[in-house]
C-alpha cells in the first residue's frame, strides 16, 4: 500500500478526507445501520430496536412526502471540501424568480451522484447564494443497489425517493 507524498498540501488531503466521509456515509451506513439493531436485538437493549422499529415504521412514507431537509446538516463545512475536490461548480446562465417551481436535470453516471449532490444536495456548491429564495429538493429513482438505510441518511440532505 502507498500512501500519499508528504508534499502533498494540507487543503488537498482535508478535501480527500471529505469524499472518503462521504463515501463512507453511503457505504457503511446501510450495513450498520441493519448490523447494530441486529445486535442489540439479542441484548439488553433490545427496548432501543423496537423503539427504532416503530419509528421506522411511523417514518416510512417520509420520503415521498419530501423529506425532512436540515439546513444545519447542508452547511456543514466539510461539503465545501467536498465540492472542491471535484472541483464542482454551478454556472447560473439566467435569473429565475423564486416564485415558480423548477426542475433542474442531471444525468449522473455511477451509482452515489456527486454532482448533484453537491451542487443541490448540500451547500457546498453555494445553491442558496446563487438560487436565492429557492429551495432544492433531490429526487432519484430506485436502482437495483437502492437500500432503505441509504435513504434514511438521505433525509437530513433533503433527498428523497421518486418512483
Amino acid at each position: 500500500m502507498e500512501f500519499a507524498p508528504l508534499n502533498v498540501p494540507l487543503n488537498r488531503r482535508l478535501e480527500t478526507a471529505a469524499v472518503l466521509f462521504h463515501v463512507m456515509n453511503f457505504t457503511l451506513f446501510p450495513i450498520l445501520s441493519f448490523v447494530i439493531p441486529l445486535i442489540l436485538l439479542f441484548s439488553p437493549f433490545f427496548p432501543l430496536v423496537i423503539a427504532y422499529f416503530i419509528y421506522l415504521y411511523y417514518d416510512w412514507d417520509t420520503p415521498a412526502k419530501g423529506s425532512r431537509p436540515s439546513e444545519w446538516f447542508r452547511n456543514w463545512s466539510i461539503w465545501k471540501r467536498f465540492a472542491d475536490y471535484f472541483p464542482v461548480k454551478i454556472v447560473k446562465t439566467a435569473e429565475i424568480p423564486p416564485d415558480h417551481n423548477y426542475i433542474f436535470g442531471s444525468h449522473p453516471h455511477g451509482v452515489i451522484c456527486h454532482g448533484i449532490f453537491c451542487a443541490a444536495g448540500t451547500e457546498g456548491a453555494g445553491f442558496s447564494k446563487i438560487f436565492p429564495g429557492i429551495i432544492p429538493s433531490l429526487g432519484y429513482s430506485e436502482n437495483p443497489v437502492y437500500d432503505a438505510a441509504q435513504e434514511m441518511a438521505g433525509h437530513g440532505y433533503g433527498v428523497y425517493l421518486r418512483c
